[in-house]
């Protein structure tokens, strides 16, 4: 409908919703650029392909992740990406540059997509049984216990960790390993157990 009938009177209607409108897109703009600034500080990367690929990852434009959202975005991590070792935990920037990343470099990927839009991450080393092998998993903290379809929500005894991570909140941590999303991949067995916890920043170039 225009904005003016016909009559040649103007309707009120469709200019507050018009305004409105207009209101909406410019705080959805003020959201993402305080967004992008903040987790640009966070991630301590300002790198516009990778703030495109996070921001992205809301596909339905609704300014927040959903469960869905999260799984397609690591869905096309393994479909672009290969594994490959290296001697340092890569930030996200190089991670891309490189198109690859050991076991520590993808869930610091995710860490970073996960602080974009607000949320609190952490990377958790696990290691097997006589310590043969370890492995990173990122986990996602929410203070809700989630659907029973993560069915390895994880709920992290914080008091052991404090002497990583002074910040470790003790709640419900939700494992994002690889592309799988509430779970863990097939590299864990089932009597790995978790040795470490700390905040992505804290991993950064460090040798794991």
């Amino acid at each position: 409908m225009d904005l003016i009938e016909t009559t040649g009177m103007i309707n009120m209607t469709e200019v507050t919703k018009t305004v409105q409108a207009m209101r909406a897109v410019k705080k959805a703009e003020t959201t993402c650029a305080t967004q992008t600034i903040r987790a640009a500080k966070a991630i301590g990367i300002y790198d516009m392909y990778l703030e495109s690929m996070y921001a992205n990852a809301d596909r339905d434009n609704n300014f927040k992740l959903s469960w869905r959202e999260i799984q397609k975005f690591q869905n096309s991590l393994r479909y672009k990406y290969k594994y490959r070792n290296n001697n340092k935990a890569l930030h996200p920037d190089e991670f891309i540059s490189r198109g690859a990343g050991d076991c520590e470099d993808w869930p610091l990927m995710t860490g970073g997509l996960l602080t974009y839009w607000g949320h609190k991450s952490y990377i958790v080393i696990f290691s097997s049984p006589g310590n043969k092998s370890a492995h990173a998993v990122c986990f996602l903290y929410t203070a809700f216990k989630q659907p029973d379809y993560h069915t390895s929500i994880y709920l992290t005894d914080t008091a052991r960790y404090k002497a990583f991570n002074k910040n470790v909140r003790p709640n419900y941590y939700i494992p994002i390993d690889y592309n799988v999303v509430g779970g863990y991949s097939r590299v864990m067995g089932r009597n790995w157990r978790l040795i470490y916890i700390d905040t992505p920043n804290k991993i950064y170039e460090t040798s794991l």
